[in-house]
């Protein structure tokens, strides 16, 4: 599904480099590079704060993508990271994409992506009443 990270997905190459890296190294490295870095907590962070903004249990999600009942649990407490595959199950299952899961400044995917597809739907008129609408609140806001 996700063929050529970077060509498919640039912002996130470096990061997915050093994912990639990480996990095949031997697990003595990979322990000691993740334990000193700060992108082992971010992502682990941001899977908490997507799973938590969908308001799933952890053990939910984990049986839901068909792992252990402690899986999720697990990466979110930072004993573990998935592989490039579930990784991409993971983000299956919250329906973005792994540029949008390492977009640390969008806290709400979910609720632009099924503003963007609604926007997919109207005209271009609709769409500049729609921005129009949207530059409103924030002025305002």
């Amino acid at each position: 599904m996700y063929p050529n990270l970077k060509s498919v997905y640039p912002i996130i190459v470096k990061r997915a480099e050093i994912y990639i890296l990480c996990q095949n190294q031997n697990k003595r490295k990979t322990d000691y590079y993740m334990k000193n870095h700060t992108y082992r907590k971010e992502f682990c962070n941001r899977l908490t704060r997507l799973r938590m903004n969908k308001d799933v249990s952890a053990r939910d999600m984990s049986l839901s993508l068909g792992l252990s009942e402690s899986y999720i649990n697990k990466i979110e407490n930072e004993k573990t990271l998935p592989s490039m595959s579930t990784f991409f199950d993971i983000c299956n299952y919250f329906h973005i994409t792994p540029q949008e899961f390492f977009n640390m400044g969008e806290p709400f995917p979910f609720d632009i992506a099924a503003a963007v597809s609604e926007m997919n739907r109207m005209s271009k008129e609709q769409i500049a009443r729609m921005i129009a609408f949207m530059k409103d609140i924030n002025h305002r806001g």
